[in-house]
């Protein structure tokens, strides 16, 4: 599930950001 893997790539960036 390589959806799962870039998903929670993107949560990581997004609450680093925040």
């Amino acid at each position: 599930m390589l959806l799962l893997l870039l998903t929670s790539e993107w949560l990581e960036v997004l609450c680093g950001t925040a």
